[in-house]
């Protein structure tokens, strides 16, 4: 959400932004969503962000819950939705910039890991200019440490973060298979959560991931996950520390969530149109 408006510009943000001031108005306040549940994504936190992830984090710590206990939470009924914290990439700047808030907060969250760059930079950045391509992911000793901590689950991001719907079934097997069996085997833990990378998925890829036994595999669709119903594929909103606050708080909310009904508004008339 927030790369389009880094595309776009400020005329494109200032319209998301008009557009979810009604949907919020027309839910009171996303009291409305109070069965679902708002679940978003982070990369990693940088140095300079680390108090502005922390001001995000105080507006919501009373609502959030870990992405793993949806399916046994009840709807708050005439409340705001519930949230979900997670971060794809386990970005080392996360245990000094992310973990001490979450931890004072009382905060869940979920980390999503790429096996084969774990301790290194990002493989699938570098030459790209990516601000995060020189950032180094954590070790599997600081994963070891993470995952012991009973505020935070680790699921898998892949074995190499490729977009997987570009892939062949072996493909998208290998890579589902190996990250998953070096996850359980450097943490000691199951691993049943699957974050796509880059967002990229199809029938093929949700297919082989329930196969290789991912119960709940995240995509990065603006789509509200039904509490109580959590399992399969789960929407995401992307988010970044520097967001307004406003988009934060609308976001938190449900208000965003038309973008994924017209976004599929938009691919349907693209295929009509022969695109």
């Amino acid at each position: 959400m927030l790369k389009l408006y880094a595309k776009k510009g400020l005329l494109v943000r200032l319209s998301y932004l008009a557009i979810s001031l009604v949907v919020w108005a027309g839910t009171l306040g996303g009291r409305l969503f109070g069965s679902r549940a708002v679940v978003l994504c982070y990369h990693g936190i940088r140095d300079r962000k680390a108090d502005l992830f922390r001001r995000q984090m105080k507006a919501v710590s009373q609502r959030v819950v870990q992405l793993e206990e949806l399916g046994d939470c009840s709807p708050r009924g005439f409340a705001k939705p519930s949230v979900v914290i997670t971060f794809d990439d386990a970005f080392e700047n996360l245990l000094t910039n992310a973990m001490q808030a979450l931890e004072q907060l009382r905060i869940p969250a979920s980390v999503y890991v790429v096996t084969d760059c774990v301790g290194e930079m990002p493989g699938w950045l570098q030459g790209s200019g990516h601000r995060d391509e020189n950032e180094y992911l954590m070790s599997e000793k600081q994963l070891r440490v993470l995952a012991a901590n009973p505020m935070v689950s680790i699921g898998s991001h892949s074995h190499t973060h490729p977009r997987l719907a570009c892939l062949d079934r072996d493909g998208i097997q290998d890579e589902l298979t190996l990250s998953r069996n070096a996850l359980e085997k450097m943490t000691g833990q199951g691993v049943k959560v699957l974050a796509y990378p880059h967002g990229s998925y199809n029938g093929m890829v949700s297919g082989v991931a329930q196969m290789c036994g991912f119960s709940q595999r995240l995509t990065l669709d603006e789509r509200m996950v039904h509490v109580g119903c959590a399992d399969g594929e789960i929407g995401r909103f992307s988010m970044e520390p520097d967001a307004w606050m406003i988009e934060f708080r609308l976001t938190t909310d449900g208000a965003y969530s038309w973008l994924y009904y017209f976004r599929r508004m938009i691919r349907s008339c693209e295929k009509l149109l022969g695109k």
